[in-house]
C-alpha cells in the first residue's frame, strides 16, 4: 500500500474511533485508487446487411482517487455510462469490443469482478420495493448480503438510517407511482443506503440527482462528500448540476464522443478553459458553460447571441464545432493533468 493510502486507512482508523455519530464507522475498509490507461470500446451495429462499427470510448486514460468526489459531465451519447460500467465491472454484450489496461492501487488487474465486495454501484432508477420501509429495505439486505452477527447487522442499520437523515421517514413505505410513500430525495438516500451496508471502498453512482429539486439534490450530494472526506472513492455521472453542487465536487472529467477534455481539480477548469480563450462568464454556473461548450447546439446559441447565426447553416456549426473539438482534446493531450496522471 502506497504512504497515500496508508494516511487515508489511519485517517478512517481516527474518524471511526472519534466520531461518536457513528459516520460510516461500518469497519474498516482499503481506499481504492482505479486507473485506467489505453482503454478503447467499439460497439458493433448491425442494420440489415451493413455492419458498422461506432467508438464509445476513444483512448481513455484516467484515474478515480480515494477521499474524492469525481464527477463525469458530458453531453448525451459522450459515453458518461459506458465508462461508468466497465470500471464497475458492470459492461457486457455481445457487440462491444474491449481493449485497455486496468489498475487496482498501482496494481494490474484482468478482472474487477474479483473486488465486487469492495464497490457498490447506485443506479439512476431506484429499484426498492414499493411496499418496504427504508428499515425494511436495509434488513433485508444486510440479511442477504452480510455474513456478520444480527446484532452487528442491527447496529449497522440504525447508524445509517441516522446518518441518511431519514430517521423520521425510516418506517414509511418507500412507494412508487401508484403507492405513496417517501419523498424523491429520502428514496434516494435509502437507496445508497442499501449499498453502503456492505462498506464499500469505491461508490458508482449514475446521475444521482435525476428527478430530483435543488434542494433535496444538493442534500444528495452533500452526503457523497462526506463519504469521499472519510476516505472513499466517489464516482458519479451527473445531469446539468447546480453551482452549489458543482463547488462539492473534488475531481472534474468531461466527455465529449468518449473523448476526455479535462480531468483535474474541478475548481481549476474555469482556469483551464480561459487560457484557451473561452472565459467562463461570472456568476454563470460552471457546469452549464461547460456543457455548452461540449455541444453543436452550444455553438448555435453563441451564433445566436452574437447575431451571427444568420451567416451559418448546419454544416458550417458542425464543421466549427469539429474544429472547436478537436481542440480541447489535443490541449488536453499536451496539458499537464495527462503527466499528472502518469505519476498517480
Amino acid at each position: 500500500m502506497t504512504d497515500k493510502l496508508q494516511t487515508i486507512v489511519n485517517r478512517e482508523e481516527q474518524l471511526v474511533n472519534t466520531d461518536n455519530r457513528a459516520e460510516f464507522s461500518l469497519g474498516k475498509f482499503t481506499p481504492i485508487e482505479l486507473a485506467w490507461d489505453k482503454l478503447i470500446i467499439n460497439a458493433t451495429i448491425k442494420v440489415g446487411k451493413t455492419t458498422t462499427e461506432k467508438c464509445l470510448l476513444n483512448n481513455l486514460k484516467g484515474v478515480m482517487k480515494p477521499a474524492h468526489f469525481t464527477a463525469i459531465l458530458g453531453p448525451s451519447g459522450s459515453g458518461k455510462t459506458t465508462l461508468l460500467n466497465f470500471l464497475s465491472g458492470r459492461l457486457i454484450s455481445d457487440n462491444l469490443k474491449i481493449s485497455g489496461e486496468l489498475s487496482l492501487n498501482g496494481k494490474r488487474i484482468n478482472d474487477i469482478d474479483k473486488f465486487n465486495d469492495q464497490m457498490a454501484y447506485v443506479m439512476q432508477d431506484d429499484i426498492l420495493l414499493a411496499t418496504f420501509s427504508p428499515r425494511e429495505a436495509f434488513y433485508f439486505s444486510a440479511n442477504m448480503r452480510l455474513t456478520i452477527s444480527a446484532e452487528e447487522k442491527a447496529q449497522r442499520v440504525e447508524a445509517l438510517i441516522r446518518e441518511l437523515g431519514i430517521t423520521k421517514c425510516a418506517d414509511t413505505r418507500v412507494g412508487n407511482t401508484q403507492i405513496r410513500g417517501v419523498s424523491g430525495g429520502e428514496r434516494k438516500r435509502a437507496s445508497i443506503g442499501v449499498e453502503l451496508l456492505t462498506n464499500p471502498s469505491l461508490i458508482f453512482l449514475d446521475e444521482p440527482t435525476t428527478g430530483l429539486d435543488s434542494s433535496t439534490a444538493l442534500q444528495v450530494i452533500d452526503l457523497l462528500k462526506r463519504l469521499a472526506k472519510n476516505g472513499r472513492t466517489i464516482v458519479s455521472t451527473i445531469h446539468q448540476p447546480s453551482s452549489e453542487i458543482f463547488n462539492n465536487f473534488d475531481r472534474l472529467m468531461l466527455l465529449v464522443r468518449g473523448n476526455i477534455i479535462y480531468q483535474g481539480d474541478a475548481e481549476q477548469a474555469i482556469d483551464y478553459f480561459a487560457t484557451m480563450g473561452y472565459q467562463c462568464p461570472n456568476f454563470s454556473n460552471p457546469s452549464d458553460y461547460f456543457m455548452k461548450l461540449m455541444n453543436e447546439e452550444g455553438l448555435l446559441v453563441e451564433k445566436i447571441q452574437a447575431g451571427e447565426s444568420d451567416d451559418f447553416d448546419e454544416a458550417q456549426i458542425k464543421a466549427e464545432f469539429e474544429q472547436r473539438l478537436e481542440g480541447f482534446i489535443q490541449n488536453y493531450k499536451t496539458s499537464n493533468m495527462i503527466k499528472e496522471l502518469g505519476n498517480s
